[in-house]
């Protein structure tokens, strides 16, 4: 009797260490077998290819062609025999216009055209002497009379732009209208014995890309549009 009550205790034991093992058998989880996963990486946003990029821009007066032609060969030969860059020739009537975009460029066109057509011809009337200038696009200049006429285009065409004339109407060192022969800081030419500057009446004005601002970038200056006075 004895034996079969411990006999009977023993397979209840055995039975609950059985549930027991079966029960922590369930509940362990058991290792994946996918391979670990990265961590989800959040990229930097890239700049937008076609977002507008801010220019330089210049507004010229530019000599009629027979004028221009004869300034082209000297501005040319300067060039070549002093090395600096070769440009249009043409007198400055408002730079360092900020643009946003080419469109933006066209827009200041458009306003320039329709509010100085009719605007009438200017003369160019010039110094009969050169002078060399401590400045890279002032190294060699002819100075032009700053007409009352030519005054009032400059004056124009900051109010159509809306900008300010604190630092004047022309640029230092001269701080008058004029034409560059040469850009550049070294072998310049000298200013004695250059002839002189024919003058001329011009009803063309030409907006430029300007930029980079430095004598080694003026080879990627662009022309954009011309703008007419008549």
């Amino acid at each position: 009797m004895k034996w079969r009550v411990k006999r009977a205790f023993i397979k209840t034991i055995f039975i609950s260490l059985i549930a027991v093992a079966f029960i922590a058998a369930a509940s362990f989880t058991r290792p994946s077998l996918k391979p670990p996963q990265a961590p989800e990486v959040t990229q930097a946003p890239q700049a937008d290819k076609n977002s507008p990029k801010t220019m330089k821009l210049s507004l010229w007066l530019m000599p009629p062609p027979h004028v221009a032609t004869a300034l082209e060969q000297r501005i040319s030969f300067y060039s070549k025999t002093s090395g600096g860059p070769y440009f249009d020739p043409h007198v400055t009537v408002l730079g360092d216009i900020t643009c946003e975009s080419r469109d933006h460029a066209t827009k200041i066109v458009s306003v320039l055209q329709q509010d100085l057509s009719g605007f009438g011809e200017i003369d160019a009337v010039f110094h009969p002497k050169a002078q060399n200038l401590d400045a890279w696009n002032q190294a060699l200049v002819v100075e032009m009379v700053a007409t009352p006429k030519f005054v009032e285009l400059c004056e124009r065409v900051r109010e159509l732009l809306q900008m300010d004339s604190t630092t004047g109407l022309f640029p230092p060192p001269l701080r008058a209208p004029h034409m560059s022969l040469f850009y550049g800081v070294d072998n310049v030419p000298k200013a004695e014995g250059v002839e002189a500057i024919p003058n001329f009446n011009s009803d063309t004005l030409a907006l430029w890309i300007t930029e980079p601002t430095y004598a080694d970038g003026v080879h990627q200056w662009e022309f954009l549009d011309n703008v007419f006075l008549v």
